[in-house]
């Protein structure tokens, strides 16, 4: 009974917290995760050509996930073939951006499902296998002309498929045990292979951030308690439950250059991003960041984390203008 009750009560908490919380969304565009600025034609160097290939079955679907993944994006694709016999320094003559990598590693796990029926006087022993293959590559984005570092990116992928067979026995035999999660080396076999293609032609749909921009929806909980405390505070998320973020932002603004409240100054750095003002935001958390060392006290981490954050959308901001 007494747990019951504690377990109610937690509960409870729980709820009347995430009730009090208040968020803001907004969105924000990016770059693309490479810099691809400038940059008319692009290869990858098959992944077979690779002198310590390994996996040489599977290395060919990762080349041409990859292709499909560049030629979603309608960038100017060159056929690698014209760079097979050349050196990394004369592909410049050939194409601006080439993508070359490998596979790091192809992981098998089994999961066998055995049972056993009876059926007129004979024992089936009736077993399913669900077989997941993960398949984990590395490959770098790399300036021809220089042999710049444009970007790297490791990733996995991992698919399962499932196979069952009957087979009758008598007398009656012990059952397998069951076997879950079982690791097991990279088999060769059809099978295990076509469950490693289907994962690798996943691999195209992870690259549009890579090449293209790309918009995050960020989102924000406001700071400061919005009961027990600065009434004004408590009106100001009411505004924002409401979506009335004109008034919340006078209040939240009062607030601030009456008291100097750090969770006020936040919550209005939120709201400029809302209104797509990010230099604005940023200078206003930079002001709460002296603030903080002019009183001897380190910035709390909130601040310190959004100033990272603007920084970075700020940034991005000027690489889209040049693609723009």
């Amino acid at each position: 009974m007494q747990k019951t009750i504690l377990l109610f009560f937690l509960t409870s908490v729980q709820v009347m917290l995430l009730s009090c919380a208040v968020a803001v969304s907004f969105n924000v565009e990016h770059p693309p995760l490479v810099d691809l600025r400038n940059v008319n034609s692009i290869t990858v160097i098959p992944f077979e050509w690779n002198r310590n290939r390994g996996y040489p079955r599977l290395a060919a679907n990762v080349t041409s996930a990859l292709v499909n993944g560049i030629r979603k994006e309608n960038l100017n694709y060159v056929s690698p073939h014209v760079l097979e016999h050349l050196s990394v320094h004369d592909y410049r003559n050939h194409v601006d951006v080439y993508i070359t990598g490998r596979i790091i590693n192809v992981g098998v796990s089994d999961n066998v499902q055995t049972r056993e029926e009876n059926r007129y006087n004979e024992t089936v022993t009736m077993t399913n296998t669900t077989r997941s293959v993960t398949v984990e590559i590395e490959y770098t984005y790399i300036r021809a002309v220089n042999q710049e570092i444009l970007g790297y990116f490791r990733k996995s992928e991992t698919r399962s498929a499932s196979s069952g067979y009957t087979r009758h026995a008598y007398p009656p035999q012990r059952p397998n045990r069951v076997t879950r999660g079982d690791r097991q080396e990279p088999r060769h076999d059809p099978w295990t292979n076509s469950i490693a293609a289907s994962a690798i032609a996943q691999f195209s749909n992870t690259m549009s951030q890579e090449l293209s921009p790309w918009t995050s929806t960020e989102r924000r909980f406001l700071r400061g308690r919005s009961a027990g405390g600065d009434s004004a505070m408590t009106e100001a998320k009411r505004m924002i439950r409401q979506t009335y973020y004109g008034r919340a932002f006078d209040m939240y603004t009062e607030i601030f250059e009456r008291t100097g409240n750090f969770s006020a100054g936040f919550n209005l750095a939120v709201l400029l991003q809302l209104d797509e003002q990010f230099p604005a935001a940023l200078a206003l958390l930079e002001e709460l960041r002296k603030r903080s060392a002019a009183s001897g006290r380190r910035t709390p981490g909130f601040i310190a984390r959004e100033i990272n954050r603007i920084t970075e959308f700020i940034n991005g901001f000027t690489i889209l203008e040049g693609y723009q």
